[in-house]
């Protein structure tokens, strides 16, 4: 059942991607009556009605919808042979942050985005609802660092992408590629530079502990009658 869905998922991602990219204003479909009967969209018909339905409900962020299509189909292929199909409390996490994703992108691609031949704009109709939700709260400037904000919490939902560590890895990695390129010691040059600081400053001390001897304790017999000695 899970290689039936995800081979089922990768298919509709595929015919999405492939419908999204042969999109045509010419064409007709639900917002537009077209120039030519003809359809030139590779999706044909169908294809050409769901394309220009998810670029005038999302603009550019449509072209993620088979992105989540297709992660979609890995989530529910990649758990244990054994465990269920659907895990619904990570469906619910996945859909949260992918339709948080959605909004935000659709917010700002309303705002900084040229729409080109889309029907809309740059945003769709999600991006237009969000910025003017908005605009008169916070402005441009504020909405755009809120909406960049709410992208990037969507994105850790969606992915389960930890920014933290990805931070750290990247300066991790960068700090690597200097100390190859431009010589500078690493953690081994610090230990290297501290055994020739300590062999630099000549022969250490030797401490010598002092020996201690447990006696053994003086038997009852022994304090009762002390040895004698010859004169």
């Amino acid at each position: 059942m899970k290689e039936g869905s995800l081979v089922v998922m990768m298919a509709v991602a595929a015919y999405l991607s492939v419908a999204l990219a042969s999109y045509s204003p010419a064409d007709p479909a639900w917002s537009r009556t077209g120039t030519d009967m003809q359809v030139t969209n590779l999706g044909g018909a169908a294809g050409a009605w769901m394309a220009d339905v998810l670029f005038y409900a999302l603009g550019y962020l449509a072209y993620l919808v088979p992105v989540a299509v297709a992660y979609g189909g890995w989530l529910m292929f990649r758990d244990r042979p054994d465990g269920p199909i659907l895990d619904l409390q990570g469906l619910l996490t996945w859909g949260m942050g992918f339709a948080v994703i959605l909004a935000a992108g659709c917010g700002l691609a309303a705002l900084h985005v040229l729409p080109g031949s889309l029907p809309l704009h740059g945003g769709g109709v999600l991006g237009e609802l969000t910025s003017e939700l908005l605009m008169p709260w916070l402005h441009l400037p504020g909405v755009t660092l809120v909406l960049l904000a709410l992208l990037l919490i969507g994105i850790t939902l969606f992915t389960g992408l930890s920014w933290l560590s990805l931070v750290d890895r990247l300066g991790h990695h960068i700090l690597s590629g200097l100390e190859r390129t431009l010589g500078w010691p690493g953690d081994d040059g610090e230990a290297h530079s501290e055994d020739t600081r300590n062999t630099s400053q000549g022969p250490s001390r030797v401490r010598i502990e002092p020996l201690i001897i447990d006696l053994p304790e003086p038997s009852e017999d022994l304090d009762r009658h002390p040895p004698t000695h010859p004169r």
